[in-house]
């Protein structure tokens, strides 16, 4: 008489669970549960309820698969021929002992599949980082070169800034005296109103006159890879008078901030004397064409820097110095003999460490505005020639 063999549903109904619970066994327990016979369904030997008994005990009490193992070792299960069955499909061609579950194999396939799905979007992902690379790259080239414009822009508003002067008051071209505010609060019926009589200076060879002459100052936005910056451009003879410039024969030393007696109250309040020493005492540098920053020896300072250009100048005869600016961005104006002037732009920049720079912007001499590259000839110039004096 042939032994009854049991199905996955026989096993479940025997033991009150559910057949997925049934397959749960075989997957944990492999070869622990005898195969009677590979086909639709798999059917298994009597003895087979024996174990899936056993094991749903242990789990009842709550112990591990290992524990179970070991509790059906000991009772005297053991697994058939290495524990693991071959799937229906390969069973006609797998020789015989082959120990390759259905469960294992679905697993492996699975597992396979995604893997490759896996890699497939990791060579995607590092494209379309390859391409956002590309375009930041090329973004960060952009703004390079604009700054390099904007640099250049400014020197050239500056040099065109030369002459130009709001008419004085009484001329055809007078401002209305409604809108027309000087920087220091003054309207132009408050500057008509002369505040001394009027006077002949023998220096220039001509009479002041009561009337208040009001100064073009412009204020240029200038965009960067750093964000707006505000530059003052205004008339360098204006500036210079305003600012109490001596002539060359008389004096040889740095604007101290005195006034002329002739010049208005309100231009006399608007004129800065020279930068904050917070700013004088920043390393200067200039910013090269990659976008980095290159100082001085010793991390010169721009008050030292500005001594070292005023002592090479005076070898030639007096010089005179003056600044002129707003907020953190600074002229330097250096008049030597023969009446040469020179215009050197600075201004404050804050890099990603937190070190303040006063980066030269452009140079002017006499009224030749310097294009980039012939400013970073004169800052490795200048840089070489610190080295050589010490």
């Amino acid at each position: 008489m042939a032994q009854q063999t049991l199905t996955h549903k026989d096993l479940g109904e025997a033991l009150g669970v559910s057949v997925t619970t049934v397959k749960s066994y075989r997957r944990k327990f492999p070869g622990f549960i005898p195969v009677a016979g590979y086909g639709k369904p798999i059917r298994f030997q009597p003895r087979a309820l024996d174990v899936c008994r056993k094991i749903r005990e242990c789990f009842e009490q709550g112990l591990s698969v290992t524990e179970t193992e070991k509790r059906l070792r000991k009772a005297g299960f053991r697994p058939e021929g290495g524990s693991r069955e071959p799937s229906p499909e390969a069973a006609g061609t797998m020789p015989k002992g082959a120990d390759v579950s259905p469960e294992y194999l679905e697993k492996f396939f699975k597992t396979a599949g995604q893997m490759m799905q896996g890699m497939a979007q990791l060579a995607t992902a590092q494209a379309r980082a390859e391409t956002r690379l590309s375009k930041l790259e090329d973004a960060l080239q952009g703004l390079l070169e604009a700054e390099a414009g904007s640099q250049e822009l400014l020197g050239r508003l500056a040099a065109g800034m030369q002459g130009e002067d709001v008419p004085p008051s009484g001329s055809a071209a007078k401002p209305d005296s409604e809108a027309l505010e000087t920087s220091s609060g003054a309207t132009p019926s408050e500057l008509d109103a002369p505040d001394e009589q009027p006077e002949h200076s023998e220096d220039a060879g001509e009479a002041v006159t009561g009337e208040r002459r009001v100064r073009a100052t412009k204020i240029v936005n200038v965009r960067g890879r750093h964000g707006v910056e505000r530059y003052s451009l205004e008339n360098a003879d204006d500036a210079d008078e305003a600012e109490g410039i001596r002539s060359p024969e008389t004096a040889d030393t740095q604007d101290t901030g005195q006034r002329p007696s002739s010049l208005p109250n309100a231009a006399r309040s608007s004129v800065a004397t020279q930068p904050p020493q917070e700013f004088l005492e920043m390393p200067v540098a200039i910013r090269s064409e990659q976008g980095e920053f290159l100082g001085l020896p010793g991390r010169l300072s721009l008050e030292d820097f500005t001594k070292f250009l005023v002592r090479m100048e005076r070898e030639s005869g007096p010089v005179h110095t003056s600044w002129n600016g707003v907020e953190k961005t600074w002229t330097l104006r250096i008049r030597a003999a023969g009446n040469n002037r020179r215009e050197l732009g600075f201004a404050k920049h804050t890099t990603r460490r937190g070190v303040d720079l006063a980066v030269l912007l452009h140079l002017n001499t006499n009224g030749a505005v310097a294009s980039h590259d012939e400013l970073m000839d004169f800052f490795r110039e200048t840089k070489d020639l610190i080295h050589e004096m010490g």
